[in-house]
């Protein structure tokens, strides 16, 4: 089945939400209101009459994770294979010289080896089960956790949050990155898809803040960080995070992913949290490596954990 390149403006989107929707692995990640929040100028690949699609990222000949987008994936109305994940990778190799993309566990679970790709992990825990088990005063210590407190956003509040309380903590973000977090945050308190919740040092000074948002059975944070903290980081890191899980989420079927590098809490802690490890993908292509490949020899094997 053939696969084509689709601008913006020539997407179907009801042909893609339902495409998404029906697929084995559905995430928020691949529903349109979602990318058009990170970006309105997404484009993407589609495969046949929209039997399969994939997001796009680019500029120029760059394909790229944007800010919010934890992976990007194959969302396939029917069995994904094998076959259907590398026609999609011969298509984008085709079409761009330089990748760096995270692909979710579907990709996976059915890519074969080649040097395009390398292993990396995230973070998952089973919000059925809480962390309400979990000594969180005991592992960030009884003085760190005394000194800070969380703060939630409501409706009739959400408009308080603005783009600078982005800012604030991720110096390296762009305004027009802060203005898209600002608006989906507004937009997932007011339709209670998702919870906005602030690290304060004594109850008056924001250290930190956490966005979360909730789909397809998954949890995932688009924005997480703290800042400007007299003590470790992490620690406030932690505490946001048992918050959020305790206040909005335990006790209730789904599957909070995070990626233990990008939130700044060490692995250990996480796995006290009762977090565990899983393996996902990085496809990355640069002029480099396709010159290499030429002279590599052309048998595959399976790619698994």
């Amino acid at each position: 089945m053939n696969i084509r390149y689709c601008r913006h403006n020539d997407i179907d989107f009801d042909k893609w939400e339902d495409c998404v929707i029906n697929s084995l692995n559905a995430c928020v990640f691949g529903h349109v209101w979602y990318l058009n929040h990170i970006s309105l100028s997404w484009e993407g690949l589609v495969m046949g009459d929209y039997e399969a699609v994939m997001p796009v990222f680019c500029d120029a000949d760059r394909m790229y994770m944007p800010y919010g987008m934890m992976w990007t994936g194959i969302f396939s109305r029917n069995m994904m294979t094998a076959d259907i994940c590398q026609e999609f990778m011969d298509f984008i190799d085709r079409r761009f010289k330089y990748v760096n993309i995270t692909l979710d566990k579907y990709f996976f679970d059915n890519v074969r080896v080649d040097g395009r790709l390398s292993k990396e992990y995230i973070y998952q825990l089973d919000t059925f089960k809480g962390i309400s088990n979990i000594d969180v005063q005991g592992l960030v210590g009884a003085v760190n956790y005394n000194r800070y407190t969380c703060r939630d956003h409501i409706p009739n509040t959400v408009k308080a949050v603005i783009y600078s309380d982005f800012l604030d903590i991720d110096k390296s973000m762009s305004f027009k990155t802060a203005m898209s977090l600002k608006n989906l945050t507004n937009r997932a308190i007011t339709y209670k898809f998702g919870c906005y919740a602030e690290l304060l040092e004594r109850g008056v000074s924001p250290r930190g803040s956490a966005l979360a948002v909730f789909s397809d059975n998954y949890i995932f944070m688009p924005f997480f960080g703290t800042t400007n903290m007299t003590t470790d980081a992490s620690f406030g890191r932690i505490l946001l995070l048992s918050h959020i899980v305790n206040k909005y989420f335990a006790h209730k079927p789904g599957i909070l992913v995070i990626d233990s590098q990008k939130c700044g809490i060490p692995p250990q802690a996480l796995e006290k949290m009762g977090f565990k490890k899983y393996a996902y993908c990085r496809y990355k292509v640069d002029m480099l490596t396709k010159i290499t490949n030429l002279f590599k020899n052309n048998r595959q094997t399976q790619f698994s954990e």
